[in-house]
């Protein structure tokens, strides 16, 4: 089975309507970045919308900003800011022999066997939005985010 597509899976549940999409396509197309980012650039969709579609989308639990904003450091310093910039990724808590972190692209196998064997935890990931995850990798390991994210941020706050 092919996998969906997060603007088909928004035009499917009356989120977006088609001409939206083709919009945020041209501005991806022109400027880069994911489709959610480029769908609240152009104001077509919310951050609660687009997180529960991309959730839904890959059969994960999401990550709000407000989860993002108050991580403890003893978690932080799981994950080394190298490893946190390569994979784009942010630990939010462990619990046990598990580690909850957010990623842009959960349920990568080889970014979650480097974790465990670099924790020694069981690396568990939900889905975050690319806005919030580069802001909390800004805000944590003071790895500075596209100048077009900020921007997109302090709207969205």
């Amino acid at each position: 089975m092919p996998r969906r597509r997060l603007g088909e899976l928004l035009v499917e549940q009356g989120e977006i309507d088609r001409a939206g999409l083709k919009r945020a396509l041209s501005l991806q197309r022109e400027l880069g970045g994911r489709l959610g980012t480029n769908l609240l650039e152009l104001g077509l969709t919310t951050e609660e919308r687009l997180l529960k579609a991309l959730g839904r989308l890959r059969q994960v639990q999401t990550v709000s900003h407000r989860e993002l904003l108050e991580i403890p450091r003893d978690v932080l310093r799981l994950i080394p800011p190298k490893l946190a910039r390569r994979y784009q990724i942010v630990p939010l808590k462990r619990s046990g022999g598990t580690l909850l972190v957010a990623a842009m692209d959960p349920g990568d196998a080889v970014v979650e066997e480097e974790l465990k064997s670099l924790t020694s935890c069981l690396a568990r990931t939900v889905v975050g939005l690319e806005v919030r995850i580069q802001g909390a990798l800004e805000r944590y390991y003071r790895i500075p985010r596209p100048v077009r994210l900020a921007a997109l941020a302090r709207r969205l706050d």
